[in-house]
């Protein structure tokens, strides 16, 4: 198998994973991460919004 088919190969896991972090993005009103020092910090819009498209690119890459 060439390397492009490899980067094509559908990966069900990270499929999942996308779908289910793109639901909660956008259900839930609160969402924390860890900063730098291991403290819980809210996301903003902004970065909900980032969070929104990487995760609809590994769907769009990812999902049958």
């Amino acid at each position: 198998m060439e390397w492009a088919e490899k980067e094509l190969k559908k990966n069900p896991e990270q499929c999942k994973r996308a779908r289910d972090n793109l639901e909660t993005l956008n259900t839930k009103v609160d969402i924390q991460i860890r900063n730098d020092q291991g403290e819980l910090r809210p996301l903003n819009e902004e970065e909900k919004e980032a969070q929104r498209k990487q995760a609809q690119a590994t769907i769009d890459a990812h999902c049958e």
